[in-house]
């Protein structure tokens, strides 16, 4: 049923200066891209992998409501990690082909992501290409957060929409764990006290953003160590007794 790739109308000539970008997350679907980012691609999008690269949900969002979104990170020899014969050793997406103002506007819709230049290889003829991806740095990665169900059907239907290997997909589907705010009690109070929480804290993200300057590394870490390492880990957690970001038995 999803046998065919996703296609766009493109500028009959490209731009003069244009930017390869490799989308891993909500970014590989064509609606995020062309309806949310509104920006329109100077060539038709393919699928590449980038080998030696993992996808993790370790971008803290919202406890309890969106946990994890994606980023993706380098494997190293000496990571230690059990699940690894269930991960692919690549991270499949789409590679963009942007103008430079739809590059900035994809940019700035992706606070706190650092521009990274990576090598990927292309699913159709095995093209080995460089082009730029969206890194969220890993000194300030929270380990083991799981994506939404929201969020993680965007990334599946966007694999399904570009027709990805039956591997990459089966792992999206079958090994990547969504975070269910609503499979208990505590969980859905969870939500609605983030919500109010949220609400309450939001008027001091304005001193914030004045106090680094707009630095949006500083915002962000401020906004994490206040959400996750304070509200959620010393008193959500503890008062709910249940994870606002993994599953209990994670």
């Amino acid at each position: 049923a999803h046998s065919r790739r996703a296609s766009y109308p493109v500028p009959a000539l490209p731009a003069e200066e244009s930017y390869l970008y490799f989308a891993f997350g909500a970014n590989t679907l064509p609606s995020t891209m062309t309806r949310v980012r509104s920006v329109t691609p100077l060539a038709q999008p393919f699928v590449a992998k980038a080998y030696q690269w993992e996808l993790r949900f370790e971008v803290p969002g919202a406890p309890f409501v969106e946990p994890g979104f994606a980023t993706i990170v380098e494997r190293r020899d000496d990571d230690d990690d059990d699940d690894d014969d269930d991960v692919p050793n690549y991270v499949s997406g789409v590679v963009w082909t942007l103008s430079k103002d739809d590059w900035e506007r994809v940019q700035a819709t992706e606070t706190g992501y650092v521009v990274t230049p990576i090598d990927v290889v292309t699913d159709l003829g095995r093209e080995k290409k460089q082009v730029l991806t969206l890194v969220w740095p890993r000194q300030r990665c929270r380990a083991r957060l799981q994506p939404s169900k929201r969020y993680l059907s965007i990334i599946r239907e966007g694999a399904q929409q570009f027709n990805m290997d039956l591997e990459w997909r089966t792992y999206l589907a079958e090994k990547v764990r969504a975070y269910d705010p609503s499979a208990n009690e505590a969980r859905s109070l969870g939500a609605a006290l983030y919500a109010v929480t949220a609400a309450t804290l939001a008027p001091l993200t304005i001193p914030l953003v004045v106090m680094s300057g707009g630095r949006n590394g500083d915002v962000g870490d401020a906004v994490t160590n206040i959400t996750w390492d304070i509200w959620h880990d010393n008193v959500a957690q503890p008062l709910l007794k249940t994870s606002g970001g993994m599953d209990d038995d994670g």
